[in-house]
């Protein structure tokens, strides 16, 4: 197996969510209250943020590769320290250090890919498209434990993790330019060449947009889903849908990867007002697809400008920075969509949403350089 096969692998083992189904389900049958549960995923949700650029600075100061073994075999540790019946300051503290030790991957797995690949747009695309498919597959087997043992999702995600590690343990050594000189001072050199890079300004702003919408799109499943009177033993069908569409989307721009941005966007857009027409469920579920699909595209493009736009050696730092906005574009709709869900029909809360990104993406947008 090739070092950069390896590479790709750990990155899709590595996105595999056996998890995300069943964690709460855990923690209840664990005996905690649900209101404590929703207190630790929001201080993971903090702890992410606040841990987000500084571990892309480490990533950059000590080799992307470090940063990813480290951070993978912790998540190995604190997902298996998990499936111990234990007090709650205990798991609280497992979620802060799985924070750090999530962030210390992001961003650093597409650095270190970019630094051994010679196509990095088509292996880019692969490794994303692939990983999709990973989502979906490990998101439909964790929901199968829920027959069996809750604990077997933690299992088979800390699994997973340990895996990921292994392989870029067995991946021979490879040259990257690092941050030298005060680590400190180092962290301001991702900061100061978006600053000087206007277009990959731009382009941070608007992957962070459609990154961010869909990172807290999947709060909004169940409200949407029941709008349309759905079966609730379908959800997971049509989410797993989705997703597929995203890999589809992906597959497309490995092909045709020169279709207009501009325009795509414009068609996501309007793919939210098709989401709204809840009183018809499969226009509804149509708009959801279409969305989906145009996610993967752009997201599988912009990844790709991105990187080429990155001429600093602070990669893993500024791709860390991009986590970091949408991780603030998802905070923000979370908290607004959250407040409106109980208020205002979820066709209106698609057209704010539409409005909202348009408004706030069309000066990048139109400052953009043709893409």
């Amino acid at each position: 197996m090739s070092d950069i096969t390896k590479i790709k692998l750990s990155t899709i083992l590595a996105s595999s969510q056996f998890w995300w189904p069943t964690i709460i389900l855990y923690y209840q049958w664990q005996e905690i209250p649900t209101e404590q549960i929703y207190l630790m995923l929001a201080i993971y949700s903090v702890c992410a943020l606040l841990f987000e650029y500084p571990t892309g600075v480490v990533a950059d100061y000590f080799s992307p590769k470090i940063s990813l073994i480290i951070g993978y075999f912790i998540m190995t540790t604190t997902f298996f320290f998990q499936t111990l019946h234990l007090p709650l300051m205990y798991y609280i503290s497992f979620f802060v250090i799985n924070a750090a030790a999530y962030t210390l991957t992001s961003g650093s797995n597409t650095a270190l890919l970019h630094s051994v690949s010679t196509n990095f747009k088509h292996d880019f695309a692969q490794v994303k498209m692939y990983s999709l498919m990973m989502t979906v597959f490990s998101t439909i087997v964790g929901g199968l434990t829920i027959a069996f043992d809750l604990r077997w999702s933690l299992y088979l995600s800390g699994f997973c993790f340990f895996l990921s590690g292994v392989l870029l343990l067995l991946a021979k050594p490879h040259s990257y330019t690092r941050i030298s000189g005060n680590i400190f001072k180092g962290g301001l050199i991702g900061l100061q060449h978006v600053k000087a890079n206007t277009q990959l300004l731009y382009l941070l702003v608007i992957a962070s947009l459609i990154s961010g919408f869909f990172m807290s799109f999947k709060f909004f499943y169940t409200p949407l889903f029941s709008a349309m009177k759905l079966d609730e033993t379908s959800w997971g069908f049509y989410i797993a849908i989705g997703v597929l569409s995203s890999a589809f989307g992906v597959h497309l721009f490995k092909k045709y990867s020169d279709w207009d941005t501009r325009l795509l966007l414009l068609l996501f857009l309007g793919s939210f007002l098709l989401i709204g027409l809840v009183t018809h469920p499969i226009i509804a579920l149509v708009g959801m697809f279409i969305a989906y699909f145009f996610r993967g595209y752009l997201e599988a493009k912009l990844g790709v400008e991105i990187n080429q736009a990155i001429s600093s050696h602070a990669r893993a730092s500024i791709l860390s920075l991009e986590s970091f906005l949408t991780r603030i574009v998802s905070t923000i709709f979370t908290l607004v969509l959250g407040v409106l869900t109980a208020q205002v029909s979820f066709s209106l809360l698609m057209v704010g949403s539409a409005v909202f990104l348009l408004l706030v993406g069309s000066y990048p947008l139109l400052r953009l350089k043709k893409i």
